[in-house]
């Protein structure tokens, strides 16, 4: 991306120095418009290159953490070259100045960073929300989503067993015969949202309805969504911090045996500055969850360092 650093950055001083200069960053964004879901990206290194006529400038970055804070992190170049320079270089108003970009990151995958593929999308268009091709209506409170039985089966063991099992959910049909299924324990914007990953397999939620990491991560268990359901777990402990790790816990990680040792792990590591924060003290109690929250204050006593537990 190019950014005009001398008018959003940086003191008058910094501003005046780099009047002339034209600026390229790379930035990590969120994936999702109310910016809750963002992976962290480690050790990546890119190749930023610019193009005027015959002139071309590269500049190389390694080993680059981005990772989530405000602003959202960026690297890249303040004075990457005179504007000048690629203007010299254009024969005429209509060349264009040509950005190319080359990234190597260890531990991402495309379906973290990309739009769905065209071909994704009029897969997403003819199988989802379609009533003309859909056999499948999901009730989701007053809201329907229309799909296509076939289509999940072959996507998804969890639907190809539901299709498949005669249950008693399963059996109401319309007057044309679409099979209806009644969702109660989730939302039609989180029900909505796997179900497009299900067709379109992007991570990219912008042009979606707002869910979070957490909502998105609970529904794809329980339908058995494994890469959904493994990337917002990914996204839920790389954005783990001392004012969020006692909701997650008692929320819901609880529940789940690798986050809730994630969550564990972390107090542990982080055990001063929690308990500073108050939060584990503001717990709300209830019948319903005594027994859990009681093995959790139980478990968080056994990590709490020697001279904290003898305060006590």
């Amino acid at each position: 991306m190019i950014v005009d650093r001398d008018s959003q950055h940086g003191d008058n001083r910094q501003r005046n120095d780099n009047v002339g200069f034209v600026s390229l960053y790379l930035a990590s964004v969120c994936n999702d418009r109310e910016e809750d879901i963002f992976f962290n990206r480690r050790g990546v290194s890119f190749e930023l290159s610019a193009r005027a006529g015959d002139y071309e400038k590269y500049c190389n970055a390694t080993n680059c953490d981005f990772l989530k804070k405000k602003p959202l992190p960026s690297f890249g170049w303040q004075q990457f070259e005179l504007r000048a320079t690629f203007l010299g270089a254009l024969t005429s108003d209509e060349d264009p100045i040509t950005l190319k970009l080359k990234i190597k990151s260890p531990d991402i995958s495309l379906s973290m960073l990309s739009t769905p593929t065209a071909l994704a999308d009029s897969v997403a268009s003819t199988f989802l929300g379609n009533k003309e091709h859909g056999d499948v209506i999901f009730r989701l409170g007053t809201r329907e989503l229309h799909a296509h039985r076939g289509f999940l089966s072959a996507r998804n063991e969890y639907f190809s067993a539901l299709f498949n099992s005669g249950m008693r959910e399963t059996r109401d049909l319309t007057a044309d015969d679409r099979m209806v299924v009644t969702v109660t324990d989730f939302s039609y914007d989180e029900f909505f949202v796997m179900m497009r990953y299900l067709h379109t397999g992007s991570l990219n939620f912008l042009a979606g309805p707002d869910v979070s990491a957490a909502s998105l991560f609970k529904i794809s268990d329980k339908y058995n969504v494994q890469g959904l359901r493994d990337a917002m777990e990914d996204c839920i402990v790389d954005n783990m911090d001392v004012g969020n790790v006692v909701a997650t816990l008692f929320d819901f990680a609880h529940r789940f045996p690798t986050l809730r040792q994630t969550c564990l792990d972390f107090i542990a590591e982080h055990f001063d500055e929690v308990r500073k924060t108050g939060l584990i003290e503001k717990v709300e109690w209830s019948v319903e969850n005594y027994r859990d929250y009681a093995e959790l204050m139980n478990e968080i006593v056994k990590i709490a360092p020697d001279s904290v537990v003898h305060k006590v």
